[in-house]
């Protein structure tokens, strides 16, 4: 399998600038899509899934960067650079696509 970049995340955007991805145990890919300010979730065949974007975050400040997945699959952190945090998403259901 060979994708190339920039692929389309959703119908309205695709990626600007992917600074991060991780594989959870289930196989559900995350993306960091820094250029947009979030983080995107796809199906283990690249389709897209969510997105979730920080609800108080400045644009022109919030960045996800790297990713990582908890072994359980119900957790996902991003760094968040430029604001000197970690964001936490909280995965509700499975392949839901729901954070919290």
């Amino acid at each position: 399998l060979f994708w190339l970049w920039p692929r389309p995340a959703s119908s309205a955007a695709g990626f600007n600038v992917p600074t991060g991805v991780t594989v959870g145990p289930d196989g559900f890919i995350h993306v960091a899509d820094s250029g947009n300010h979030r983080v995107v979730l796809l199906s283990k065949q690249g389709e897209y899934v969510a997105e979730w974007k920080i609800p108080d975050a400045d644009p022109g400040v919030y960045s996800p960067e790297k990713m990582a997945v908890s072994p359980d699959g119900r957790m996902v952190y991003a760094t968040d650079f430029a604001a000197n945090r970690i964001i936490v998403l909280r995965l509700t259901g499975p392949a839901s696509g729901r954070a919290r």
